[in-house]
């Protein structure tokens, strides 16, 4: 009788699985998902266009180090963009996540200020810190208090759309970084990886749509075998250790 049952409560989650998720999907995830290579276009051509203007000429100065402030889903680029670049940048990019700074940060100092509504606290205080440093700065965000304190300050700031779940904003909280390195001359042009990725997430996200059939979705298998489990997601030091992070995150925040 078990088995019969476990055999159909399998049935059951396969139906579900091949059918309209709209009354689950209350945030709009499965959409903001499929629409990813897009705004990934659309994050890249932020960063190649955003103005550098900043009353102090010597911004494209000699860097010693980056550092990304942010909190939560706003911090997560940074720790890929660190990842992703540890084998080719030749200065320390470090991810602060709280209301001060270290010691190190400088005029010297490259900084990403990052936060998608604009108002979190811990980032804003840390930009403060920075500002008195006389670092380099660049601001991402939608608004908020951030917005206006760069805007008061005449820093540069890459405006991201609003409306979107701030999970589900990664792009437009990675790529512009990405962007603003290269526009510097920090590292080297990366339109073949780009387009390379672009061409593999335009392929996947629709193998693995909401509406490709659970026979050839990948995606929809892994659901599944997740069902009535506790997942454990783990990655290796180095490139795919924030991966692993943004993944289990991912789980938790949609879960909910």
């Amino acid at each position: 009788m078990r088995e019969i049952r476990k055999n159909r409560n399998n049935k059951d989650n396969i139906d579900k699985l091949d059918g309209d998720f709209s009354e689950l999907d209350k945030a709009n995830m499965i959409e903001l998902l499929e629409e990813f290579p897009q705004k990934m276009r659309d994050a890249l051509r932020l960063g190649e266009e955003f103005p550098f203007f900043t009353p102090d000429p010597t911004f494209t100065r000699n860097f010693k180090n980056i550092v990304v402030l942010g909190m939560g889903g706003s911090a997560i680029g940074g720790d890929l963009l660190s990842d992703y670049l540890a084998d080719e940048i030749s200065i320390p990019l470090v991810v602060i996540r709280g209301y001060d700074i270290p010691k190190f940060v400088d005029e010297n100092s490259l900084v990403f200020a990052v936060s998608y509504s604009g108002n979190t606290e811990e980032t804003l205080s840390a930009l403060r810190g920075c500002l008195e440093a006389k670092a380099g700065i660049i601001a991402l965000t939608s608004g908020g208090k951030l917005a206006d304190l760069t805007q008061k300050n005449n820093l540069p700031v890459i405006k991201v759309p609003v409306g979107i779940q701030p999970r589900a904003a990664i792009s437009y909280l990675f790529f512009p970084m990405l962007k603003a390195l290269e526009r510097l001359g920090l590292i080297k042009e990366k339109g073949g990886d780009i387009e390379e990725t672009f061409n593999i997430l335009l392929k996947l996200s629709k193998e693995y749509s909401a509406k490709s059939s659970l026979k050839n979705n990948f995606a929809k298998k892994i659901a599944l075998s997740l069902y009535q489990h506790l997942p454990l997601v783990y990655g290796s030091e180095g490139l795919l250790e924030a991966v692993a992070m943004r993944w289990k995150t991912q789980i938790n925040e949609n879960s909910k």
